[in-house]
């Protein structure tokens, strides 16, 4: 498996986690079938083998399309192919089932990622309005501050016009 991770960092495109299952996956129905493990070592496998069992059928999928295709039908293996049609339905149908469950996980992911920006942008906007808050109550403050101060001055001048007027006239 490593060294089919390896070819593929190699080429540009290194192993995802669920790559490397996949190649697991593949390289078990290899080791537990002589076609496939032969149809493995000469590149002819264009998609995933699953193991027997998962399908109903006797080999793993694809081995009977591989080698139908013959050394020059490098096309590989349709998804889905196994010898019994019955079979075949089951495997597609788990195989959808198993398509669809990782595209809600995927989608389910991607809303995650957007509900934790979208929250970490709301966090950052709070963080602005209660700072905005702040600096308007500091201006409320000190507006309360100057309108006493002046109303204060505004009372001195007011008594000491009142004396003023009052030492012209007496």
């Amino acid at each position: 498996m490593e060294a089919a991770a390896g070819e593929l960092a190699a080429a540009g495109r290194p192993a995802s986690e669920a790559v490397r299952e996949r190649i697991a996956g593949s390289l078990h129905a290899a080791a537990r079938e002589p076609r496939a493990a032969a149809l493995a070592r000469e590149g002819r496998l264009a998609r995933d083998l699953d193991p027997p069992g998962f399908g109903g059928g006797a080999w793993p999928v694809g081995v009977a399309e591989a080698e139908a295709a013959g050394p020059a039908g490098r096309r590989g293996v349709e998804a889905g192919r196994v010898e019994d049609a019955e079979g075949n339905e089951r495997l597609l149908a788990g195989r959808r089932a198993r398509d669809e469950a990782r595209r809600q996980a995927r989608a389910a992911a991607d809303a995650a990622i957007l509900a934790r920006r979208q929250a970490e942008q709301l966090r950052h906007a709070a963080d602005r309005a209660e700072q905005a808050a702040i600096r308007a109550r500091e201006a409320a403050d000190d507006a309360v501050q100057a309108e006493r101060r002046t109303r204060e001055r505004a009372a001195r001048t007011a008594a000491e016009l009142a004396d003023a007027e009052a030492r012209l006239v007496g």
